[in-house]
């Protein structure tokens, strides 16, 4: 059974994270209105596209400091059956 204090922890990361999504929901909106321009979906995965080199770098890191060798190469692109 959780603590009072493991529970309010809990709820408050839950709040914070909820306040820190409308932040950027809201400050995205708001500068969409002020340049005036057309809302335009990002997709799913732009924040992972968005800086790719810094987070392949993060990501090898966390695998060496887990004792991994790593050797990055780029994939060969895969052709899709006809």
């Amino acid at each position: 059974m959780l603590t009072d204090v493991n529970e309010t922890a809990i709820i408050a990361d839950s709040v914070f994270g909820l306040l820190s999504m409308v932040r950027a929901q809201l400050y995205g909106r708001m500068q969409q209105v002020a340049r005036n321009e057309p809302y335009k979906e990002l997709g799913g995965d732009y924040f992972n596209n968005r800086r790719k080199e810094v987070r392949v770098n993060v990501l090898t890191k966390q695998l060496e400091k887990l004792g991994y060798a790593v050797q990055l190469e780029p994939a060969k692109p895969q052709l899709e059956p006809a």
